[in-house]
């Protein structure tokens, strides 16, 4: 099973997370006032993307509404494109998320978040390659941000590219040792490269803290018993 589907087996609604995958609210809020949108005034930005969350379909229709009215909203676009993520429709989420991006001037944070929520759009749609390339802009735009290298990395992790993933999950865990999520794509990546000792240390901290991690469950699940126990 690819990691991210992992990732998502413990959600049962169809909307995203916005603290993991949009970002937080506020963080949007300011991204779309960069951006400089013609229609919606912020109380409207917001309650549109508060629909987008909770009833994608009406938002969905709301924001044709708007962009049709006024093609260039970019409010209306980011409500459009955080709808579509949410029912699924993921290759278009991913691209209009990646214009977005190229709309979003020279502000580098602003379109590394773009960027990396296309990445996951594209991730969840199974085009591996592209949501890679996405990523890695989103790490190149904004590199201090450790979840767009661990997002990058699970995208590497979707193209086999295990070694390259463990490079970047290192970093990633050198600042942040108790980073649960990064630990277990680790962990994931040592079982696929047989380094099964680094996979056990690696699930184990992970586990410990979060004890109930899907990929780090799973790859416990798939390690021989250590030899001690053999």
């Amino acid at each position: 099973m690819p990691v991210f589907s992992l990732i998502f087996t413990h959600k049962q609604s169809r909307r995203m997370k916005p603290a993991k995958i949009l970002g937080l609210h506020i963080a949007l809020a300011v991204a779309l006032l960069s951006l400089n949108s013609p229609v919606y005034a912020a109380a409207e930005r917001e309650k549109c993307l508060a629909v987008a969350e909770n009833d994608p379909d009406r938002a969905m229709v709301d924001s044709g509404i708007a962009l049709r009215q006024n093609p260039g909203d970019r409010d209306a676009m980011l409500c459009r494109a955080t709808a579509e993520f949410n029912i699924g429709d993921f290759p278009a989420a991913g691209r209009h998320f990646h214009d977005l991006a190229r709309a979003a001037g020279q502000d580098n944070k602003i379109v590394a978040g773009m960027l990396a929520k296309a990445g996951w759009a594209f991730l969840r749609a199974g085009n591996a390659k592209v949501a890679e390339q996405e990523l890695a802009l989103a790490v190149h735009r904004d590199p201090g941000n450790m979840q767009y290298w661990q997002d990058h990395a699970a995208a590497l992790m979707s193209l086999e590219r295990y070694w390259d993933a463990v490079r970047e999950l290192d970093y990633v865990i050198k600042r942040d040792p108790t980073a649960a999520d990064a630990l277990a794509f680790r962990a994931d990546c040592w079982l696929k490269l047989g380094q099964d000792a680094k996979a056990r240390s690696d699930s184990q901290a992970a586990l410990a803290l979060k004890p109930k991690h899907d990929l780090a469950s799973a790859v416990a699940v798939k390690l021989p018993p250590p030899p001690e126990q053999k």
